[in-house]
């Protein structure tokens, strides 16, 4: 003998297929929402690298001229007044390679304090790329022995 169906066993059985839907939608969106932070994410750590890649590349340059500054080799026409942060000058510009992105290095020399000489030096990526930042800057004093 067969006993009368109530309707009311079946709701209890598992998920309904609008439940099942809406849970996919909210997975969906959290995972779109953790792509884009990913995205985010990896953009500034290409900024922090090349930035550190300038960085690099100005503390080089100025390491140059110091050593420059110290032998009196020819090189030491790099530290004679003048030169440009904006425009390339003979003796004052020159490009140089980082971790397969090319830059180019301007630096202007002005008197310092007694025989030293401020050196402002500015590192800037010869192609415009998003992710690199626009330009470095970097002062500081060398001292002509």
């Amino acid at each position: 003998m067969r006993l009368p169906r109530s309707g009311r066993g079946r709701a209890s059985a598992g998920f309904t297929i609008v439940e099942l839907l809406i849970a996919l939608v909210v997975l969906a969106v959290g995972l779109l929402a953790v792509g884009s932070g990913m995205a985010g994410v990896t953009r500034r750590q290409d900024l922090a690298t090349s930035r550190a890649e300038m960085l690099d590349l100005a503390e080089a340059k100025l390491e140059q001229l110091r050593a420059a500054a110290i032998s009196g080799t020819p090189d030491t026409m790099q530290l004679e007044i003048g030169g440009s942060t904006t425009s390339p000058q003979a003796a004052h510009a020159d490009t140089a390679m980082g971790r397969g992105r090319s830059y180019v290095r301007l630096w202007g020399v002005t008197a310092g304090p007694s025989d030293a000489r401020r050196v402002t030096l500015r590192v800037r990526p010869m192609r415009d790329d998003p992710r690199t930042p626009a330009q470095l800057d970097v002062t500081t004093l060398i001292l002509i022995m």
